[in-house]
């Protein structure tokens, strides 16, 4: 078996910092779990409620098979579909999954880190991963990213951890079918396997041929699925051809003008862009390549901590290519969640390393502060305008019809779900007549137009940001210049609920 190369350095090794106790590195965790509560967002009324119906659509028919692309992302729906079985269908379950994945997530990373680099490195990055603006925002909201970047953390593990065993098949098999299930949760890990087929191609680590008991773990994983879809009758790339029928940037018929949230939309600086200057990312790509390139020159502890270190390299590299130019999906800033996990990790082993540890310190100070100053202006109530009809609707039983543009109807209605209102009598998206109640949100695309005059029913504010109640607590907030305060201070425009004359 091959082993990673030891490569000359000019710089010493030095020797791993003190662990800290063990329990400190539940710290991290528990900075986690309290940015995540007071940063909260929950229900959003869009793929969060579609991987609700399709877990209830499961409970009732658990042989149907998937027909939209939502339906195959496994690993949210059946754990869902069991909380729903055994607590019963509450809006707070939808949350409570996805906390307790970022939960996962961060201690998956530490106990990565401690492995390979000790447990200050680990206790290092735990902190930079836990105050991270992407992972504390999506931790509140039902979705595929985290658990699909817990299952590329572990395969990546698997792997690196397989180079220090003399026997490492039985290694590579479970790096596959981590890799596999990565696979199941979303299309997207198909850029996992391609880093695994360049290190193929170059014979790192391993004989070429021990590469094929990896493909063998993630050909368990797809095969299953594969004769789950023949046993109905159906093609084993069953899969493939949902997704391309369903999912509107496989099939091109997504909106060319969709906004990413990027700060530019250039197909060629748009995603490196949105990695350095995305609040979602904070300082942390800023200082990450300068972190790898250190460690790259100073000599490893340990052959595990040099492939580790090799393996994160590369498997940033490609990932970030693959997301920001494949054109197979919008470059979201959620999608380059794997990058920023494995960016925190190899920031923590630098900072660890570092001979003075005020430095290390003050690094890690201004690291964490940057994120949580992005965390204080992330919108934590985008369907603030949604909710207020919704609560408006659920408190007046015999309010009426309320008409409203489309997009606020499906999303009210969506919220509607835990409640007595029925929305199809209560919300319509028809003209309203004289006496009509209409909702106006100027805050989604296509706004309800009306000509009619109107008198105001409901006022409905725009919820502050973090960073505008700090500025209001501190008097600041009507100092800052109109264009500014609008940006910063609060989530949207405000909306409201009419009675037309």
């Amino acid at each position: 078996m091959r082993t990673a190369v030891q490569r000359p350095s000019r710089n010493v090794a030095r020797p791993l910092p003190r662990d800290p106790h063990p329990a400190a590195l539940l710290l991290p965790v528990l900075l986690f779990a309290a940015l995540a509560g007071l940063f909260w967002t929950g229900f959003m009324a869009s793929d969060d409620a579609i991987y609700r119906d399709t877990a209830l659509r499961w409970l009732a028919h658990p042989a149907a098979l998937p027909y939209e692309h939502w339906g195959f992302r496994y690993t949210v729906i059946w754990p869902l579909a069991g909380l729903i079985a055994l607590f019963g269908d509450t809006q707070a379950l939808l949350g409570s999954l996805a906390l307790a994945y970022g939960i996962v997530l961060v201690g998956a990373a530490i106990l990565l880190v401690r492995r390979f680099a000790g447990g200050a490195a680990a206790l290092w990055a735990g902190v930079l991963l836990a105050s991270s603006p992407l992972l504390v925002i999506a931790s509140s909201t039902l979705n595929v990213d985290i658990p699909e970047t817990v299952f590329l953390l572990a395969s990546l593990g698997l792997f690196v951890a397989a180079t220090e065993r003399a026997a490492p098949e039985g290694w590579l098999v479970a790096c596959g079918i981590a890799a596999g299930l990565a696979m199941m949760t979303r299309e997207t890990a198909l850029g996992l396997l391609m880093v695994y087929g360049l290190l193929f191609l170059r014979g790192a680590y391993f004989p070429r041929a021990l590469y094929l008991w990896g493909a063998l773990g993630v050909a368990l994983v797809l095969g299953a699925e594969m004769a789950w879809f023949a046993s109905h009758g159906e093609s084993m790339l069953y899969r493939l051809e949902i997704i391309a029928r369903t999912h509107d940037v496989v099939a091109g018929t997504a909106d060319p003008g969709f906004d990413t949230g990027n700060i530019s939309h250039s197909p060629i600086w748009g995603p490196p862009l949105a990695l350095l200057v995305n609040q979602e990312f904070g300082l942390l790509f800023f200082v990450a390549p300068l972190a790898a390139w250190r460690l790259w020159r100073t000599r490893p502890v340990s052959g595990g901590q040099r492939v580790f270190i090799e393996v994160a390299v590369v498997a940033m590299t490609v990932w970030c290519v693959w997301i920001g130019y494949s054109r197979t999906v919008f470059p979201l800033p959620r999608y380059f969640m794997l990058p920023a996990v494995l960016a925190c990790a190899l920031t923590g082993m630098w900072l660890a390393q570092l001979a003075r540890g005020r430095l290390a310190g003050a690094v890690l100070a201004v690291l964490v502060l940057a994120n949580l100053a992005c965390l204080s202006v992330e919108n934590t109530r985008p369907r603030f305008a949604a909710q207020a009809l919704a609560g408006w609707i659920e408190t007046h039983p015999r309010g009426g019809v309320v008409h409203t543009d489309p997009w606020t109807v499906r999303r009210t209605a969506m919220l509607l779900h835990w409640s007595d209102a029925d929305p199809r009598r209560r919300l319509s998206t028809a003209p309203g007549r004289p006496g009509a109640l209409v909702f106006v949100d100027p805050n989604v695309d296509a706004p309800f137009v009306t000509s009619r005059r109107a008198d105001l029913v409901m006022p409905v504010d725009a919820p502050r940001r973090m960073i505008g109640r700090l500025l209001g607590a501190l008097g600041l907030d009507e100092r800052l210049p109109e264009r500014w305060r609008d940006r910063l201070i609060h989530g949207g425009a405000p909306a409201a609920l009419y009675r037309l004359r």
